[in-house]
């Protein structure tokens, strides 16, 4: 994906931007996977990568709905890992490293 590209290339304005405008699509579209993709590996990683907490944890929750809802139980597993990553960057470890043992047995 671009914006991960972007983002890894030192280039994170862009890379929040092309990731934003990815999602805007898939919403517009109403395509419910493509909205979990752009979520689950562009928007949310790259808010968490660059310190945007409160970025993360609106578009982690919106993937583990949207994911939950349409049954996509490989993006809800991906939403719990953000979740974790999240807390622990939070410094809430103890909840965070427990979301990650859930997360790998579920």
């Amino acid at each position: 994906m671009l914006a991960r590209s972007l983002s890894l290339q030192g280039f994170v304005d862009q890379a929040k931007s092309v990731a934003q405008a990815s999602l805007i699509d898939a919403e517009t579209a109403n395509d419910k996977l493509t909205i979990c993709f752009a979520l689950a590996l562009a928007v949310s990683p790259i808010a968490l990568i660059t310190g945007d907490l409160v970025t993360a944890e609106r578009s982690l929750y919106m993937l583990i709905e949207t994911a939950t809802r349409q049954s996509f139980a490989r993006y809800v597993m991906v939403g719990r890992c953000l979740e974790a990553a999240l807390l622990i960057e939070r410094r809430e470890f103890e909840a965070g490293t427990a979301l990650t043992r859930i997360s790998q047995t579920g």
